[in-house]
């Protein structure tokens, strides 16, 4: 449960930072049942959705109640690219409420319901690709591995942010060793690790070595053995059909979020933002160990 948990508790900063466009003063639901996940008290949680869900309803009755609304600036960005429907937004609660939910009934072993209520937030944020992470979590619950399969692949087109394709990676990764297909699931792990440096790629790395009676994971720590496992993983996820080739909206997306994070400031962000859009070739940057 920790993993998911640290994932919960970023996801409510990110909700409560600046890129968050979504009447931002109605966060207190969410914060609440959240308190409820981080105590350990998951019957509490959806007890608390439950009663979220019919708080906003009542104050959102479906006459009065737009279609839509988004994590972010990237999601409300993309769902434009996408579609040519208008839309207003109501507060992020009614996709994040189900979706901590879902969290919830997951970690009390009940994935038919959680994915009942993923469904309902994907209906209000269906370019956020944060809910279907956690749809496929349910799926791997139930063992529905060709479900699995089917949905990362399709979030590719809703990927925005260089740390959601690194979370793509992984998946994929976690999905290969659930086929036993422990060698090339290493191959997305480091790939994952040019896009981003991250403890959980680090750690099922090392668990595929054990798994293999392999050291590949100490090599990494070598310049030279690096970039041949670099260029190698690149070379193999490309040829899986898997590589970085972004659509029109994607780039279009990415450029727009690189421009506003540059007015903001945050130069590092705006910077791989940019590179990411402006990308022709597969990403190839600096590995580091943590």
């Amino acid at each position: 449960m920790k993993r998911r948990l640290i994932a919960i508790v970023l996801m409510l900063c990110a909700l409560s930072g600046s890129i968050r466009i979504a009447h931002a003063e109605d966060n207190s639901y969410a914060d609440g049942i959240a308190q409820h996940i981080r105590a350990g008290d998951m019957e509490r949680a959806i007890a608390e959705a439950d009663k979220a869900m019919l708080a906003l309803r009542a104050e959102y009755p479906p006459e009065q109640r737009p279609q839509h609304c988004f994590r972010d600036q990237a999601s409300a960005l993309l769902f434009a690219q996408l579609n040519t429907e208008e839309y207003d937004e109501v507060p992020y609660d009614f996709a994040f409420v189900p979706y901590l939910k879902a969290y919830a009934l997951l970690e009390l072993d009940r994935p038919e319901e959680a994915i009942g209520a993923l469904k309902e937030a994907i209906a209000l944020d269906p370019t956020g690709p944060f809910i279907r992470f956690e749809l496929i979590a349910n799926y791997e619950k139930m063992r529905m591995l060709d479900a699995v399969e089917q949905e990362i692949r399709d979030l590719w087109p809703l990927l925005i942010y260089p740390e959601d394709f690194a979370k793509y990676y992984r998946r994929m990764g976690f999905w290969l060793i659930e086929q036993n297909a422990h060698a090339q699931a290493r191959h997305y792990f480091i790939y994952s690790l040019v896009l981003e440096n991250n403890d959980l790629a680090w750690n099922e790395l090392a668990y595929i070595d054990q798994q293999l009676g392999e050291k590949v994971a100490d090599k990494l720590s070598d310049e030279d053995e690096r970039d041949k496992l670099t260029h190698l993983a690149i070379e193999t996820v490309t040829a899986d059909g898997q590589g970085l080739e972004l659509s029109d909206a994607q780039k279009s997306v990415m450029l727009s979020i690189a421009l506003m994070e540059n007015i903001e400031g945050k130069q590092d962000m705006a910077n791989a933002m940019m590179r990411f859009a402006l990308l022709n070739e597969n990403l190839q940057l600096p590995l580091s160990a943590p």
